[in-house]
């Protein structure tokens, strides 16, 4: 199961929020007031969440002040995420979203596949590298982990006091 940290606090109070009042359309102003969130907090994470596809910003027109006014819609992504974030939200989102949370949840299994062999991939040449030279830097040291859960899951982890990474 997933575990909140400091980094996904924030997401899942701002989800929290979306499922809430879902599918109504929300402005930031709601989402800082609702989420108990700092309104730095909030207006950091929304356009972080537009990237990665949970939520769609819309023109709202302009408001009394002539600033420009944005609604924030939560996407089926973020929905999914929502679940994820919240656990207590997950049956609430299988009922939303029908068979497609089941189709979000395998392409999510898949793209995590293919980035955990992309990175498999390059650790393993490096460990090659340092194998086949037989020198590698100072204090060099790199563990690959495999381990599955339970249901026969893998997982994969990495620890590395020196070492490339690779970039995409």
């Amino acid at each position: 199961m997933f575990v909140a940290t400091r980094h996904s606090r924030a997401p899942a109070a701002i989800l929290r929020v979306f499922v809430i009042h879902y599918p109504t359309a929300l402005k930031k102003y709601v989402l800082e007031k609702q989420s108990g969130l700092a309104r730095e907090t909030v207006r950091s994470w929304l356009p972080t969440m537009e990237k990665w596809g949970w939520i769609q910003a819309e023109a709202a027109g302009k408001s009394n002040a002539g600033k420009k006014m944005i609604d924030y819609n939560l996407t089926e992504t973020g929905c999914f995420q929502a679940s994820r974030l919240n656990p207590t939200l997950r049956p609430r989102m299988k009922r939303m979203l029908g068979s497609r949370y089941r189709q979000i949840e395998n392409a999510r299994t898949i793209a995590t596949r293919r980035r955990m062999k992309y990175y498999l991939e390059a650790w393993l040449s490096t460990i090659t590298e340092a194998l086949e030279t037989g020198t590698a830097q100072p204090g060099f040291y790199y563990c690959l982990e495999l381990t599955t859960d339970k249901n026969g899951k893998v997982h994969l982890g990495k620890r590395s006091k020196v070492g490339i990474l690779p970039t995409r």
